[in-house]
């Protein structure tokens, strides 16, 4: 079984999807009406829905929503008001438990069956730290004390959990644990401490069991296993191999090749148990002589990395060339952004005797003893350039991921799940599967083409999976022009004098015809086929629509498309009705232009290009549309420049060749003054006003010293053509 949160048109996160493991859907549930999902816990033939938390300014207090779901049928069992915030759940099985979490900060322990909250706790110690003069500085951990939970803001040097909390095999409840960076700048508190907390719920009670305390940055932990006895994190000790070129000029473009490995630790006694070589990673490229130097100084920090009597931690000795503890800190900023450059991820097999670990698009298993597989990367990621790139790897290197590859980017892996004859990797939009041989060879890489893997996709979810669901459904008897037209018709009317029936936390239409559901494209495609004349009352509709927000200032972003409610409605009449500009004007204005872009990039370009600005209101629906970029807040930018929206558009180029320029400068007096009184709720940065002005004064910049630039310029500022 698989459980997906899912959008469907304006209604983002809002659905929980149970896909069974042939594909085929089990059922979709929408567990809340005015919020969307935060996260799903799967349990015992039930699933846990978390909505996102609700904040009430005026009473000052939070609430979250959680239902309970039976696994198999969807039928609600429970839900409960959890009265504090919390984005995820999870299910502790041996103890018949909920932890739900709030960020890193607060968690809260509920009776799985009754929910009821039985214990909330803050997970944060503060370390005690002093300074000791021992061969140079050096900061040192002292002891741990919690902190209250009304604390704010964090304490310098706090440690909180970092992962969903989970337990081991005797029933312990622990999490993996960070610190906040403390104040560098006088060397007071430094550092920071990487560990397990564990959760004694009998008596209340959590415990901080530090793995590393290091002024410079301890490695964080990462990944427990299922087994909840050990979690991994990168070796502290950063390894540097030789430079590489990967077919680029040598001198212009190098490589350097970082020796990635992984440490293995026990949670019961924070001790490490061994160390894991990954894989060469290309880290880091240089052009020329300054490069030169950036690579010598990662070597001599890299070399200082190793000089340590424990190799499982970072030194504590001063980094070279430092002599104070906030410049030693500084001076490990570029070790730092090689391992920001570069995140792993890494999934346990379900027995815990060996790891995935996942780079960009390539993933490599390795088991505990240390065996590793070969670099398995997907040929249905790549491109003709980068599997050129791939012959040209270091000889007898497995090398195959990184920047090497700049515009390839393995999808998003949900989970990894294995067996002793398959390997199914679930990328959330499909599952792909290959036999688990192809992970376990001896081959250093291996490309896995698409007749070496099984490929399913995850079903979309349509219309008819949330009609049911959602406010917004329109019925339409048949495609009879009458029957259409008298569904639009009353679409307007309900748009007009009750759009609060048509939304819930957004607004997608669903257009039932008999035992048919459509999306709103889905129905617009489907009448752009049909020989039948509805434009007026897709323009009634528009009306009805621009009516609505205008009175009741709401505001509906776009979906994953950038598509707005009705977009594709206004598309439609764009199409096929020259004289729309008004409905086009209004449409564009009432809108988050921020997240919805479809009707200004799409249809009203478009609507732009045809009509050729033949009539004055076209020349001014030209210049809005020049306006709502600044308002939007987008930036075109080319080459590293950003463009002025008068020259991107190509209105100006156009009103230099057919205009004269007083004609113009008035247009766009006239389109500046309506557009600084429009509602500053649609502005996405600033207001309309201020967008305006910045306009007028990039137009101005635009103008050169031609005849025609001048008189532009000479109408815009209200004076006299100067000779």
């Amino acid at each position: 079984m698989h459980i997906f949160i899912r959008d469907f048109g304006q209604h983002s996160m809002e659905f929980v999807d149970v896909i069974n493991d042939d594909m085929s859907r089990r059922f979709v549930l929408r567990p809340f009406q005015n919020t969307y999902v935060s996260d799903v816990a799967k349990a015992d033939g039930k699933l846990f829905c978390l909505a996102s938390s609700l904040h009430n300014r005026v009473q000052r207090t939070d609430s979250t929503q959680l239902a309970v779901f039976d696994s198999t049928t969807g039928e609600e069992i429970r839900r409960t008001l959890l009265p504090f915030q919390a984005n995820t759940v999870t299910y502790l099985p041996q103890n018949g438990m909920l932890a739900v979490q709030q960020s890193n900060r607060f968690i809260s322990f509920l009776n799985a069956k009754t929910l009821e909250v039985l214990w909330q706790s803050s997970p944060l110690f503060a370390p005690q730290l002093k300074k000791k003069w021992l061969f140079g500085w050096g900061a040192i951990a002292q002891e741990y004390h919690e902190v209250p939970l009304d604390t704010f803001p964090y304490p310098p040097g706090c440690v909180y959990v970092g992962s969903r909390l989970f337990e081991d095999g005797d029933g312990r409840i622990l999490g993996l644990s960070s610190s906040e960076w403390g104040d560098r700048l006088k060397d007071e508190i430094l550092g920071y401490s990487v560990g397990v907390i564990s959760f004694d719920t009998d008596a209340q009670k959590p415990s901080y069991h530090p793995i590393e305390f290091s002024p410079w940055g301890a490695q964080d932990v990462m990944a427990p296993s299922p087994d909840g006895r050990k979690a991994v994190r990168e070796s502290p000790q950063y390894e540097l191999g030789p430079a590489f070129d990967v077919g680029h000029d040598p001198t212009q473009t190098v490589w350097l090749i970082k020796h990635q490995s992984l440490d293995v630790w026990s949670l019961s006694d924070q001790k490490p148990l061994s160390r894991l070589f990954v894989s060469d990673i290309p880290v880091s490229k240089y052009i020329g002589l300054e490069g030169l130097e950036t690579e010598k100084r990662l070597r001599d920090l890299s070399s200082w990395s190793r000089r340590t009597k424990d190799r499982f931690k970072m030194p504590f000795r001063m980094p070279p060339g430092t002599e104070k503890l906030t410049a030693g800190y500084y001076a490990l900023r570029d070790l730092r952004d090689l391992q920001e450059h570069n995140r792993i991820e890494v999934f346990w097999e379900e027995d815990s005797s060996a790891i995935w670990v996942v780079s960009r698009y390539s993933l490599r298993r390795i088991t505990i003893e240390g065996e590793r597989g070969p670099l398995l990367i997907f040929d249905r990621f790549l491109n003709d350039e980068h599997r050129e790139m791939l012959d040209k790897r270091l000889a007898g290197t497995d090398i195959g991921v990184g920047e090497v590859y700049p515009a390839v980017k393995m999808p998003v892996i949900k989970a990894i799940r294995t067996n002793a004859k398959d390997v199914e990797i679930n990328f959330y939009g499909e599952v792909i599967s290959f036999p688990k041989e192809n992970a376990t060879s001896d081959a250093p890489m291996t490309l896995l083409t698409d007749d070496m893997i099984s490929i399913a996709s995850i079903p979309n979810i349509k219309a008819k999976d949330v009609a049911d669901k959602i406010p917004g459904l329109v019925k339409v008897k048949s495609w009879g022009q009458d029957d259409v037209a008298a569904s639009l018709q009353d679409l307007a009317d309900t748009l007009r004098n009750d759009i609060s029936s048509l939304t819930a936390n957004g607004m997608s239409l669903v257009f039932q015809l008999r035992s048919s559901f459509l999306s709103e494209k889905e129905f617009i495609e489907k009448l752009s086929t049909k020989d039948i004349d509805v434009t007026q009352d897709v323009k009634g509709v528009i009306d009805g629509w621009n009516a609505a927000l205008r009175q009741h200032s709401l505001l509906f972003p776009g979906d994953e498309e950038g598509a707005g409610p009705l977009s594709y409605f206004l598309e439609y009449l764009a199409e096929r009705d020259r004289d729309c500009s008004e409905q086009l004007r209004n449409y564009c204005l009432l809108r988050d232009g921020e997240h919805e872009n479809y009707s200004r990039d799409s249809v009203l370009r478009t609507y732009l290009d045809r009509t050729g600005f033949s009539r004055p209101e076209l020349w001014r629906l030209g210049i809005l549309h020049a306006l709502l970029f600044g308002r939007d807040g987008l930036s075109v930018v080319s080459e590293g420049q950003q463009i002025s929206n008068w020259v991107h558009t190509g209105l100006l180029d156009k009103a230099r060749e057919t205009l004269p320029p007083q004609d113009f400068a008035q247009y766009v007096l006239q389109e500046l003054e309506a557009f600084e009184l429009q509602p500053d709720k649609f502005a996405a940065f600033g207001t309309h006003a201020e967008a305006a002005a910045n306009a007028k004064q990039d137009l101005l910049d635009q103008l050169k010293n031609t005849a025609w630039d001048k008189g532009c310029r000479a109408t815009l500022v209200g004076r006299d053509i100067l000779p």
